[in-house]
Formats: C-alpha cells, sequence, structure tokens
C-alpha cells in the first residue's frame, strides 16, 4: 500500500491532482493544484525538490 505525501498539513494526491486537509473538528477542504493556493503550494514544493521528477513530467 501506497503512502500519500504530506506538505503544510495537506495529503498531497498528485493522481487526482489535489491538497486534501481533514481536521477533526471541521468539515474537509480540499484543493485543487489548478486553484490560485493548490498552485502557489505545489510551487513551493517543487522549488523544494519535494515533486518526484516522474510525477513533475505527468503534472502538466
Amino acid at each position: 500500500m501506497n503512502i500519500l505525501p504530506t506538505y503544510k498539513g495537506y495529503t498531497v494526491d498528485y493522481r487526482l491532482k489535489q491538497f486534501r486537509k481533514v481536521p477533526l473538528d471541521r468539515l474537509p477542504e480540499f484543493v485543487e493544484f489548478d486553484s490560485e493556493k493548490g498552485d502557489k503550494l505545489l510551487a513551493q514544493m517543487i522549488r523544494k525538490n519535494l515533486v518526484p521528477k516522474e510525477v513533475l513530467v505527468n503534472l502538466f
């Protein structure tokens, strides 16, 4: 079983192209990669070399 990576409290799902946060006391938050917030988070991950190269070539 594969474990999805996390970044700044979000679970990163490259297949669905979204960040997800599911706090126990609030509703789940889903941030699409192509949203303003998602683009910012993804850019930070890319600058820090946290996105595997095989995933990076398939994101765009």
